[in-house]
């Protein structure tokens, strides 16, 4: 059981068998004379507004606090609840974390937008960290499996990070480079957002990892290569620079998104290593005679460019796809189809959209779609 208050509690709760709370306090409100108010069956606890008193009292049963507020009380041992797993400072923490002042238990902790303190005293149980915009600190060693940064991320130059295994980070040109075999051995998973990109001439990513499984990369100009054994590649093409994708994508790969691709996709361009293909508003109609036999599900989402439906007959012929994702918007209009394939010419339409739910065959798609 949930409840959302708009206030502060002013009645005793402890009888009713919550889990999770979410309270809005003033800067008068003490939590620590509230806390004794609260569920004791509480695991989940969002605060919200402003305060400034201690976070001691909370109940030990807690295993979620987020604080959206602005909220600067120091940290100290033995001030938050034994059991705590996940601690999220939405506004961010202004000061330093002092020995033992976190929970031993410990695993996700988010520092907030505004934090830019040393990363210190986190104990080893804290397998992902959140640092946010303000944070522009050289990170030295971390123990945690995963980074999110929301910054401009940088590393002290020669450090090793072993243990992380994914990170998500701001996409910047010298961090980008700086994510290398040697720092970072055993990256496996990363995701690389827009901050403030400039276009690039040619960007070489041979060097990173690997270890690197799945890259998620906002293209700004042409990549001369990837990294070898990567599977998965989600790839936003800002600029008509990037192209050759038949030299480009490596025989390992087995998922591939891409995002306004500004050049005709030919036969042979595609790995036939691949069993997954995302494409999203195109600037060139896909033939279904460049996808591999081994591609086993298709989704084209067409929001302003090519004619979506222009193989389509072809597409829903190819008895190597077993499910077929496709969506068109165009003039306030949305035609979806989620199918998957019963038998060469049968398909199961699992859209959301309620009224076309069911079975339905290759005719009868074709005739809708025309």
């Amino acid at each position: 059981m949930s409840l959302d208050m708009v206030h502060e509690p002013t009645f005793s709760m402890q009888h009713l068998p919550l889990v999770k709370l979410s309270i809005k306090l003033t800067k008068e409100s003490q939590l620590q004379v509230l806390s004794g108010l609260l569920p004791r069956t509480l695991s989940k606890l969002d605060i919200n507004g402003e305060f400034d008193s201690s976070l001691a009292g909370l109940p030990e049963s807690l295993g979620t606090l987020t604080i959206n507020a602005n909220w600067h009380h120091r940290i100290t041992p033995g001030m938050l609840p034994p059991n705590l797993t996940e601690l999220h400072l939405v506004s961010g923490y202004p000061q330093s974390i002092l020995k033992d002042a976190l929970p031993s238990k410990l695993a996700c902790i988010d520092m907030g937008r505004s934090f830019n303190q040393p990363i210190d005293n986190l104990p080893p149980s804290v397998t992902e960290l959140y640092l946010g915009h303000n944070y522009d600190l050289p990170l030295h060693y971390l123990p945690v499996q995963s980074l999110y940064h929301y910054g401009k991320a940088s590393f002290f130059p020669g450090q090793s990070f072993p243990t992380i295994t994914s990170m998500c980070l701001c996409q910047d040109l010298n961090t980008i480079l700086s994510i290398t075999e040697s720092m970072f051995p055993n990256l496996d998973s990363l995701i690389l957002f827009d901050l403030e990109v400039d276009d690039w001439d040619s960007l070489d990513l041979s060097t990173m990892p690997s270890s690197l499984r799945l890259l998620d990369i906002q293209a700004h100009g042409p990549i001369s290569s990837l990294p070898k054994g990567l599977k998965h590649l989600n790839t936003h093409c800002y600029s008509g620079m990037f192209d050759k994708i038949d030299v480009l994508l490596p025989p390992s790969l087995e998922f591939l998104h891409l995002h306004s691709y500004q050049h005709p996709i030919s036969i042979g361009d595609l790995p036939q290593s691949l069993t997954s293909l995302s494409l999203i508003d195109m600037f060139y109609s896909l033939h279904p005679t460049v996808i591999p036999p081994s591609v086993r599900t298709l989704s084209i989402n067409s929001f302003k460019r090519g004619e979506l439906f222009e193989h389509l007959d072809l597409l829903l012929a190819m008895t190597s796809l077993f499910e077929i994702k496709l969506r068109r918007h165009r003039d306030n209009y949305t035609a979806s189809f989620e199918l998957l394939r019963i038998s060469d010419t049968l398909f199961l339409n699992h859209t959301a959209m309620l009224p076309s739910y069911g079975f339905i065959d290759a005719a009868t798609i074709l005739a809708k779609t025309k």
